[in-house]
């Protein structure tokens, strides 16, 4: 599909250094970032004041956009959660996204890539994928 088309050539930034990112891996340090350690990976997850839910902390407003169908408590499947993203970020999304433009669209809004707000979201996610390829520990 699209994003995995995307990400398998999307590449994150180690100083000098490009690392090649999966689906599965940013998909994994978003969840991480959202809901870290919660248990049953984030599934149960409410944060927001309860405005958001599951594993990627998904509100009401995003689910909408999204237009996936389903219910909006299906959010706490991560299978889904995944599909309500990925729909996201085709609405929202430029042509050639990048790994940091999805991680600011999906804290921040349809316009959430071009706020100085969610940088410090993007450096999260970076910090834990950089992580993961041996860099940073």
């Amino acid at each position: 599909t699209w994003i995995v088309a995307l990400l398998l050539s999307s590449v994150a930034y180690a100083g000098e250094n490009e690392i090649r990112i999966s689906y599965r891996e940013f998909f994994d340090a978003i969840r991480q970032v959202e809901t870290g350690s919660h248990a049953n990976e984030g599934r149960d997850a409410i944060g927001d004041g309860g405005n958001s839910l599951g594993p990627y902390q998904i509100q009401r407003a995003y689910w909408l956009d999204a237009n996936v169908p389903g219910d909006y408590e299906d959010v706490k499947d991560k299978a889904y959660a995944e599909k309500v993203m990925i729909a996201y970020f085709k609405r929202y999304g430029s042509d050639s996204p990048t790994p940091e433009e999805l991680a600011r669209l999906h804290v921040g809004g349809p316009r959430g890539a071009n706020k100085d707000a969610t940088i410090p979201y993007w450096e999260k996610v970076r910090g834990i994928i950089l992580k993961e390829h041996g860099y940073g520990r």
